[in-house]
């Protein structure tokens, strides 16, 4: 029984080497996930700010292709500065890795060790 609790948790954290999946947050519409192309395993959120009387900020996620417009952090940077603003690439590996922290991945951090007390005691 601890043994297979065991290999299901190991299954859950470890991520598949095929393709990595991205949150999206850019002009694709009605997109939410998106699996990357075979050749790509980062997943990147761009944040630009600009400094007017709006306080404009947008940001973009998608997965860290250099060879897709959309999701280009070079190119998202220039029309960042274009705009007058500062922008930021982040980049990381990992399935949905390119979500804010108080998702995802906290909410299986939390359930996994919950559900595993429970089935062990």
């Amino acid at each position: 029984m601890k043994l297979l609790l065991a290999i299901s948790i190991l299954v859950l954290w470890i991520s598949e080497t095929e393709s990595t999946t991205c949150f999206v947050q850019n002009s694709i519409l009605n997109a939410f996930t998106q699996v990357c192309p075979g050749n790509i395993y980062t997943c990147m959120k761009f944040d630009c700010k600009v400094n007017n009387p709006k306080k404009f900020r947008q940001t973009t996620k998608g997965c860290n292709d250099p060879g897709n417009a959309l999701v280009a952090c070079t190119q998202l940077m220039t029309q960042c500065q274009a705009q007058g603003g500062t922008g930021q690439c982040y980049t990381c590996n990992g399935d949905y890795c390119n979500s804010s922290p108080t998702s995802f991945s906290i909410l299986i951090s939390i359930v996994v060790p919950a559900i595993s007390y429970f089935l062990i005691f």
